[in-house]
């Protein structure tokens, strides 16, 4: 049975996830998406793999209460104005 309260990429439980700010690499993964490129050229550009990606995007929607990339962007715009 998989905990859902438990992060298995960061090892960490998501309650100690979703008191933090973006990690740096969350930020990276994020701007990326803004900038509309695919999960695959994410993990190329940043020498990860495909996996890692959805882990940091599944962290990121879960911070930032989102459920998808379109909401990312109205984010980013939202603070742009």
């Amino acid at each position: 049975m998989i905990d859902t309260n438990y992060c298995n990429h960061c090892k960490r439980p998501h309650s100690e996830l979703d008191q933090k700010q973006l990690t740096k690499r969350e930020e990276e993964v994020r701007d990326l998406i803004i900038s509309g490129i695919t999960n695959r050229q994410i993990a190329e550009r940043l020498f990860i793999s495909l996996v890692s990606v959805k882990g940091h995007i599944n962290n990121i929607y879960r911070k930032l209460n989102i459920k998808n990339r379109s909401e990312v962007s109205k984010l980013q715009q939202g603070s742009a104005s």
